[in-house]
């Protein structure tokens, strides 16, 4: 039997366009709503992933909305989570003053890939002919395969990942770690620029300006 103290989330999908979260255990402190409508962002988040279920209950009661965190969609749908802590004021050639970092989690979901495979190119055989007395011998060589590929497919669903972003103050410049770019230059934004640039450009207009209680911060934490 199911004491009424237990929380028991069913998640039902009854076709495509209805998806509600049904919480059950009403007498259950802290479940207010006994039904939730799942939020379109949310179902478009989820809708391809394997464990859909487990997906929607992530998002909803996966992290509090007043942990100081911002969050925002991108016009792909994609979710961007930013905490404002994670800016910190970082020392380059042993000095601070100019540059900080800060970090943030991208949660999206992704179309699964196939996979692409290409035998190549045989090249042209070569003989080589060996005359021992009156008798000739004749080897036939076949020629290398060149160009072959093969490319693994990629699963879809929900997807997570984490960024670290160097900017700099001064040049108003900002690096990425590991996208292979180089240091974008974020001076002049424009509309047709990357949503992580534009949202650097933001980010920067926000917390250079506090670059000295940022340097005070950093100094302070320092052994």
């Amino acid at each position: 039997m199911i004491k009424p103290t237990q929380k028991i989330i069913i998640i039902a999908i009854i076709a495509t366009g209805v998806q509600q979260v049904a919480m059950a255990s009403e007498a259950t402190p802290g479940l207010v709503n006994a039904r939730k409508e799942i939020p379109p962002e949310i179902h478009k988040l989820c809708l391809d992933a394997k464990d859909y279920a487990g997906c929607v209950q992530a998002q909803i009661l996966g992290a509090p909305k007043d942990d100081g965190k911002r969050r925002w969609e991108r016009d792909d749908g994609d979710t961007v989570v930013f905490d404002p802590l994670s800016v910190k004021a970082i020392k380059i050639n042993g000095k601070h003053g100019r540059y900080l970092e800060y970090r943030y989690v991208l949660r999206g979901v992704q179309a699964g890939t196939g996979g692409f495979s290409s035998p190549g190119v045989q090249m042209p055989s070569t003989a080589t002919t060996n005359i021992v007395g009156s008798t000739a011998f004749t080897t036939i060589t076949p020629g290398a395969t060149v160009g072959a590929v093969s490319i693994p497919g990629r699963p879809g669903g929900a997807f997570s990942s984490s960024w670290r972003v160097e900017v700099d103050c001064l040049d108003y410049t900002a690096n990425w770690d590991g996208d292979s770019e180089s240091w974008r230059k974020l001076r002049t934004v424009n509309e047709e620029d990357k949503a992580s640039s534009k949202e650097a450009r933001k980010i920067m207009d926000e917390f250079c300006p506090q670059m000295e209680k940022l340097v005070k911060n950093a100094e302070g934490t320092e052994p």
